[in-house]
């Protein structure tokens, strides 16, 4: 019971500093005011909001079986393009935003740090997909914004959207002149095998023409000069059945006159004609030619929400009464501790 606090003990000393307690507080509530009142106007948030690219474009991309990109894909290389300092700043000094961002034209001393601080204030938030109901969903869009202060709202809606077209633009370039790549690769490709096919042909050509002449030679100087099918030779001991044909060279079979007759038809063959491979890469490459992918109707994004406005507003009220709150307990614990330090003197 000895060790029991008090209360009255405890009421009593801060009764009779009541007006420390007071003064404390109301100056820590003075402190307060002029805080707030000293804050600058409240910053601007400039926003836009987008979603993932729709089906239409990723299927249009892969047509030539050349890509084979997701919507997660596509929309990944975007966001990678929209976070890159350097195109920001690419965009932001080809539209001559700091122009506009300074019509009265007051001198900058350092430009780069301004453009930079500018840039600095882009934030990116990313969408994730949402639940909603029994068995469906939706995405939840991604955002880009800027904090921007003043009256420079509109400049920095215009720099927004700017920059989210310019992205998207740059992005469905980049897959269209990796497919023309890879048409150009194809191409190549087709016209290197179709001169080895062709080369291929007239060699296998060319050696039969000379093995042809090679025989007709040999028969002339034999003196077999027409074929040994001749029907009124039928009797005679050099006549020789068609099955026979793998046992007796064409010199003999043939003779001299069908053998040269033969030669002048293989001299005067074209080797591109009545050849299935040769055709079937020449199909392809008119195809690949007559490919022409069009960058209208592709997007890595869906616009869900053109550039706005919003003010960051700050909370005075809130301030006032933490403060109060904080120094009006602040003050009370200082009280106790006056009174605790003199009955330790006493």
């Amino acid at each position: 019971q000895t060790d029991e606090i008090n209360l009255r003990k405890l009421v009593e000393p801060l009764i009779e500093r009541k007006w420390f307690i007071f003064g404390f507080t109301g100056f820590v509530a003075l402190l307060a005011i002029v805080y707030v009142l000293s804050l600058p106007p409240s910053p601007f948030i400039v926003k836009t909001t987008f979603l993932k690219p729709d089906k239409s474009s990723v299927l249009h991309l892969n047509k030539m079986n050349y890509l084979n990109e997701t919507m997660e894909s596509l929309h990944s290389s975007f966001l990678a393009n929209l976070n890159k300092k350097t195109f920001q700043r690419k965009v932001f000094i080809e539209g001559d935003y700091l122009t506009k961002l300074n019509k009265k034209n007051k001198p900058i001393d350092d430009v780069d740090g301004y453009i930079n601080g500018f840039l600095a204030s882009i934030s990116i938030e990313l969408g994730e997909t949402s639940i909603s109901g029994a068995g469906s969903s939706f995405e939840a869009p991604c955002s880009v914004s800027i904090q921007v202060a003043g009256t420079k709202t509109s400049v920095a809606a215009e720099f927004l959207d700017d920059l989210i077209a310019q992205t998207n633009n740059k992005t469905v370039s980049e897959y269209i002149h990796l497919i023309n790549q890879m048409i150009a690769a194809r191409l190549a490709e087709i016209s290197l095998d179709r001169k080895l096919l062709i080369l291929h042909k007239k060699n296998a050509r060319l050696s039969k023409i000379d093995e042809l002449t090679n025989s007709a030679t040999i028969a002339r100087s034999l003196g077999v000069i027409k074929n040994n099918f001749d029907q009124d030779s039928i009797n005679s001991s050099s006549t020789i059945n068609v099955g026979d044909r793998l046992t007796h060279p064409d010199w003999y079979l043939y003779g001299e006159t069908a053998l040269l007759k033969r030669v002048e038809i293989l001299k005067n063959v074209n080797d591109e004609e009545e050849f299935p491979e040769i055709d079937r890469l020449d199909i392809e490459k008119i195809r690949l030619e007559s490919f022409n992918i069009e960058q209208d109707g592709i997007n890595a994004m869906q616009l869900n929400q053109t550039a706005f406005a919003s003010q960051i507003s700050y909370d005075n009220k809130l301030i006032l009464v933490l403060a109060i709150f904080g120094g009006f307990m602040l003050s009370i614990f200082l009280a106790l501790m006056m009174n605790l330090f003199k009955e330790d003197e006493a």
